[in-house]
């Protein structure tokens, strides 16, 4: 690669490696189990699969430091965003088609840490910024799409968590958790329900000409293991809508089973909608003996994707403070 780069000049070279999974290194004339060819700058198959490179690549340090170096804080490993942006940013990415290293892959690896929607999460806040604002919940909408076709339609719910406290309850159609905690519940998935609008993958979406006004989200059944300040928020985008239309358009809450109420309740208009936010909260000082569930009322005056409710909870006590004497 520094042969190439000698006289390419080019600021990033990858190269095809051979895998092997076992717990010796492979003897140098064995055959691998397979090759893998990375394609370079493919921005677009990217977005669902790091085919750009590996982190065991030649980069051009001065442009490296310049650009801040690997970015950690998102759910996918950092060569992939770090391709991607400099794909995206229109960088050639030069691959070297001849297999230069050994690759151990076996399971327990980073490539099997977070799920894949934290993954798809983190993939579209990097892509979503190239696009303008117009195109970027039709982006999401893909990503339901492909997934929801991939999963063949046989979702697998995730295990309830062990809890160390026997007395707590578990309800068959939620969590129960300890505190502190949070929870993510993607829109599309089974723990919650829906009256209207279609899944598509973790998605929600609910299309004016398409559905009928209703809950699009509500569930699952929520109960603390202590009493508990909750924090609940709604990962809502709307892609079109009637900017002339002055009432709600999409309804937020949560409410209680057990008292037959609605604990906390926001009503969103056009005006909330547009200024361009994707996530609006609740807060609660939730009880042991309440029953929860959270709730997307779509009134069906726009074009809706819901993405995912979050769960934040700490114990009430720790947010109680004692005068000094």
């Amino acid at each position: 690669m520094a042969g190439i780069a000698a006289r390419e000049q080019k600021e990033i070279y990858a190269c095809a490696a051979d895998v092997f999974s076992s717990s010796e290194p492979p003897m140098g004339d064995g055959a691998p189990e397979r090759r893998l060819l990375p394609l370079g700058s493919c921005h677009g198959l990217g977005l669902f699969e790091c085919r750009f490179g590996d982190t065991n690549s030649l980069v051009r340090r001065d442009w490296f430091l310049d650009r801040g170096g690997f970015d950690e804080r998102y759910h996918v490993p950092e060569d992939w965003l770090f391709f991607a942006r400099a794909a995206l940013d229109g960088v050639r990415i030069e691959v070297v088609p001849e297999s230069l290293y050994w690759y151990r892959r076996a399971l327990g690896t980073r490539q099997d840490f977070g799920s894949r929607y934290e993954k798809d999460q983190s993939l579209l806040c990097i892509y979503q910024e190239y696009l303008p604002p117009s195109l970027r919940g039709q982006l999401a909408v893909l990503i339901g799409k492909t997934r929801y076709s991939e999963s063949g339609r046989n979702w697998v719910p995730p295990a309830v968590p062990v809890l160390s406290d026997p007395d707590v309850v578990t309800y068959p159609a939620g969590s129960v958790l300890t505190n502190p905690d949070v929870v993510t519940y993607p829109a599309g998935s089974e723990p919650l329900l829906h009256n209207t609008g279609m899944v598509l993958g973790d998605y929600v979406l609910c299309h004016r000409h398409v559905h009928k006004p209703g809950h699009c989200v509500f569930g699952p059944q929520y109960r603390l293991a202590v009493p508990s300040l909750l924090e609940i928020r709604f990962f809502l985008q709307c892609l079109a809508m009637d900017k002339k239309h002055r009432g709600s358009m999409v309804s937020i809450d949560i409410y209680d089973q057990q008292s037959a109420s609605i604990l906390a309740i926001q009503h969103l208009t056009s005006k909330n909608l547009y200024s361009g936010h994707t996530w609006y909260a609740l807060t609660i000082q939730g009880e042991c003996h309440q029953i929860l569930e959270f709730r997307v009322y779509w009134h069906g005056t726009c074009d809706l994707i819901v993405s995912k409710i979050e769960v934040f909870s700490s114990p009430l006590d720790q947010h109680l403070t004692t005068p000094a004497p």
